[in-house]
C-alpha cells in the first residue's frame, strides 16, 4: 500500500476514535457478559450470538450505532495490559434493514467462564459518530453462476455449494485463505487449493436435503409448484465472523400440503463445519426432514452423539488418489435412521424448523486428516461441542 495512503488512514481512524469518545466526565456505557464452559475440553472459536432484543432487556438503551466488544484481561502478570477487542460483527437477520444480532467468536478454557464488555453509544447520544472497526476477513458467501450451483458460502477451511434440488457439494481446502473469487476460474484450475470431495448424484450430496411425509416413502425436492415457479435466493450476511445464504420458496408443495419454506446454510470464521437451518410455515402435520451423507459401506451412526459419520478412499481431481471424511451433526433423538447409516429423518420443532451440521474434509494439504482415527476424534468432539452450546449470562449496563 502507498506509503501516504497507509498515513491518511491510520490518522483517519484515530480521528474517528477521538470523535467517538464521550467528551467531560462522562463514561462510555457497557454490558458485561459471562461466557461459560461447561465442557471438560478447549473449545476455539465458539460462536456467541446475541440479538438486540436481549441487550435491551438489560440495557435499554443499548444500540448498534457504535460498539466494541473487549475481552477482560486476566493476566496476573501484566494486569496493566489494556483489554483485548474481539473480532465482531452486527447483522440484518431478518432483512428488514434493522441490525439485530451480534456474533463474535471465543476460546473457552474446559470448564471456565470468560468475562467479555460490550462498550456501545447509547441510542439516545448526541454528536457521537457511528464506528466501525475493520477485522480481517475469514468467511465469504456469494452468488456465482459459473459455478453451477444456486449460491456459495466459505470459511479459510471449507467451501459449500447450495444446488438448485437441495443437494451440498463440499469443497475441502489444502491451505486457510478465502478461494470464491477463483473458485472454478482457470487460475484455480491450474493451481488448486480447494478439492471438490468424491461427486454424488443422490438428491441429498453432503447433508442436503429433500421432504417427506410420515408414512410415505416418497422423496419431495424442494422446489416451486408450477402455478407459483418462483424462489428467491439472496446473501443475508457476507461479513469477517459468520456469512450466510438464504433460499426462500413461497409456495412449496409436500404431498397434498402447500407451505413456505426457508433453507439457511450459515459458517463462521475458522470453522470447517456448516450450519444447515430449514424453517416450514404452514401445517406441520406429518412433513419430515430427510437429510445425511453420500451411501458409502463405511458409513456409521453414533446415536448417543448424534453424528453420521464416513471415512473412505477416493479420487480427488488432481490431487489423486486419497481419503475423504464426512460427518453430519443432528439433533437428538431423530426420526429414524436407515439401514445403511446415511440416511436420517428430522421433525421440525413447534416453530417449524430443525437445524444441523455438516463437514467434509480430506487428507491432502496443510490442511488434511492424515488419518481416520485423527478424523474420528475431531468429529466425536466437535458433536459434543455443538449439542452443548455455552452459557451466557448478560448482565445490565455499567458506567
Amino acid at each position: 500500500m502507498n506509503r501516504n495512503i497507509a498515513c491518511f488512514l491510520v490518522t483517519f481512524s484515530f480521528l474517528i476514535i477521538i470523535g467517538c469518545i464521550p467528551k467531560g466526565n462522562q463514561q462510555v456505557p457497557q454490558i458485561k457478559l459471562t461466557i461459560r464452559n461447561t465442557l471438560p475440553i478447549d473449545r476455539k472459536n465458539v460462536p456467541v450470538i446475541i440479538s438486540i432484543d436481549q441487550f435491551k432487556q438489560v440495557a435499554p438503551d443499548f444500540s448498534f450505532r457504535a460498539f466494541m466488544v473487549i475481552e477482560e484481561n486476566t493476566d496476573p502478570q501484566n494486569p496493566r495490559q489494556n483489554d483485548e477487542p474481539i473480532h465482531a460483527q452486527v447483522d440484518d437477520t431478518d432483512y428488514d434493514g434493522e441490525r439485530d444480532q451480534l456474533v463474535f467468536l471465543i476460546d473457552l478454557a474446559p470448564t471456565k467462564a470468560k468475562t467479555v464488555f460490550i462498550r456501545y453509544v447509547s441510542e439516545t447520544a448526541e454528536n457521537q459518530m457511528p464506528l466501525t472497526f475493520g477485522f480481517t476477513k475469514q468467511t465469504r458467501a456469494g452468488i456465482f453462476p459459473h459455478l453451477n450451483a444456486l449460491a456459495a458460502i466459505e470459511s479459510e477451511l471449507s467451501v459449500y455449494l447450495l444446488k438448485a434440488n437441495g443437494a451440498i457439494s463440499v469443497f475441502a481446502k489444502k491451505t486457510e485463505k478465502l478461494e470464491l473469487n477463483r473458485l472454478g476460474q482457470e487460475e484455480d484450475n491450474k493451481q488448486p487449493n480447494t478439492i471438490e470431495l468424491k461427486r454424488t448424484e443422490d438428491l441429498i450430496g453432503y447433508g442436503g436435503f429433500v421432504l417427506r411425509m410420515r408414512n410415505n416413502d416418497k422423496q419431495y425436492i424442494p422446489h416451486p409448484k408450477d402455478s407459483s415457479p418462483y424462489q428467491h435466493i439472496r446473501v443475508i450476511m457476507d461479513g469477517p465472523v459468520r456469512s450466510t445464504i438464504e433460499r426462500i420458496i413461497p409456495s412449496c408443495t409436500v404431498g397434498d400440503k402447500e407451505i413456505e419454506l426457508t433453507e439457511t446454510l450459515s459458517i463462521y470464521g475458522k470453522s470447517r463445519f456448516v450450519e444447515h437451518r430449514i424453517k416450514i410455515q404452514g401445517s406441520l402435520e406429518g412433513i419430515l426432514i430427510e437429510t445425511g451423507i453420500p451411501k458409502s459401506k463405511d458409513n456409521q451412526v453414533d446415536d448417543k452423539k448424534g453424528l453420521i459419520q464416513s471415512w473412505q478412499d477416493a479420487i480427488l481431481g488432481q490431487s489423486g488418489e486419497g481419503q475423504i471424511g464426512v460427518g453430519l451433526v443432528y439433533p437428538i433423538p431423530p426420526i429414524s435412521v436407515d439401514t445403511d447409516s446415511s440416511r436420517i429423518l428430522l421433525k421440525p420443532d413447534e416453530n417449524g424448523e430443525v437445524t444441523w451440521y455438516v463437514v467434509g474434509v480430506c487428507d491432502k494439504g496443510d490442511l488434511g486428516f492424515k488419518t481416520e482415527e485423527d478424523f474420528k476424534q475431531f468429529l466425536g468432539l466437535k458433536a459434543v461441542e455443538l449439542h452443548t452450546p455455552p452459557v451466557i449470562q448478560l448482565f445490565g449496563s455499567e458506567e
